[in-house]
């Protein structure tokens, strides 16, 4: 069964040595079996990787647990493979005294999904571009016309001060386009906001809660613990950004809540981003199973970030949403790097 199973496979002793090692395992290293079994297993990886990797996990296994982790396998031919490896307990006579060690390569697997999270983070910079370039329009065209057309109205007003019959509907015209121009300016501000460009993620999350709890007539508390810096890479203020604005809306269309909670703060090179809310609540790995987008869009942002949404939930019993972003995340230092 060993020698016929296409993962690598080998079993270790408490003085790590080699004591198996199956056709699978002997192929992939490019070794002949008496050049390992009998060896021991510091021989073929760094010192370093055995002392602070390899070694504390067969010992975690030799206490009698099942381990399972990710590591990454160079070849003199240039090759990197990333491998699951799973280390099982294997008992003696007198108690554990080997580990049976289960190695899968998982090299395509990682590839296509780096390729994914390379197409996923290509769409969210293409459709944040377009974001800004709609916002844009709006607030520099449509809006200045709106402006225009007001203007326009205030002079026919003038010219028509003596006919009071031509004045409501002007009054009543000028008003309706006020709210037209208050809804262009949020609906702008809302596709790509200024004030996250230019004065930080704290002060934009502070005036998009506003904005929120206007327009819905509900109260969204925000509150900045510590001091979140300004200036923080681009890709994590716009995910956390579009982050909340997502859990806002999602609160205030399904919880039935009428009061929500935000918090914002930095910890230990971490954003932390905190939203509450009182209401009806869902069942969370029902909403997970059913993958509705704004959820995945969530997730998929955080993900690309190297973070993590955590949601809390329960019927009747409100929501939580704790998401956790690392300040400089791997995407943004190879950008930088780049």
């Amino acid at each position: 069964m060993i020698e016929g199973s296409g993962e690598m496979i080998v079993v270790v002793d408490r003085e790590y040595r080699y004591r198996i090692a199956n056709r699978q395992f002997l192929h992939t290293q490019r070794l002949r079996r008496e050049q390992v079994v009998g060896h021991f297993v510091h021989e073929f990886i760094s010192r370093d990787f055995f002392e602070g990797v390899v070694k504390p996990k067969l010992e975690e296994c030799f206490r009698g647990k099942v381990v399972r982790f990710e590591m990454k396998d160079g070849h003199p031919e240039g090759d990197e493979l990333n491998l699951l490896a799973s280390y099982f307990p294997i008992k003696g006579p007198n108690g554990i005294d080997r580990a049976a060690c289960i190695v899968r390569d998982i090299t395509d697997r990682r590839r296509a999904e780096q390729a994914v999270a390379d197409m996923t983070r290509k769409l969210i910079a293409v459709q944040e571009e377009e974001r800004a370039r709609i916002a844009r329009e709006l607030h520099d065209d449509v809006a200045q016309q709106l402006a225009l057309l007001s203007v326009e109205l205030d002079r026919w007003s003038h010219a028509l001060s003596g006919k009071p019959e031509i004045q409501d509907p002007l009054a009543h015209a000028r008003q309706r386009l006020a709210e037209i121009v208050k809804d262009v300016q949020a609906l702008s501000h809302q596709l790509h906001s200024s004030k996250l460009e230019y004065l930080g993620l704290a002060t934009a999350a502070k005036g998009l809660c506003r904005e929120i709890a206007e327009k819905n007539n509900v109260q969204v508390d925000f509150r900045e613990r510590g001091s979140v810096r300004r200036k923080l890479p681009n890709q994590v203020s716009i995910s956390l950004f579009r982050i909340l604005q997502e859990s806002l809306h999602n609160a205030i269309r399904h919880s039935g809540a009428t009061q929500l909670e935000v918090q914002l703060f930095e910890q230990s090179n971490q954003m932390h981003l905190l939203v509450k809310d009182r209401g009806k609540g869902f069942d969370v790995e029902t909403a997970k199973r059913q993958g509705g987008l704004g959820l995945i869009s969530m997730q998929e942002r955080a993900r690309l970030l190297n973070g993590a949404i955590l949601i809390h939930s329960k019927p009747n019993r409100g929501t939580t949403i704790d998401v956790r972003v690392p300040i400089e995340s791997e995407y943004e230092s190879k950008r930088l790097a780049a």
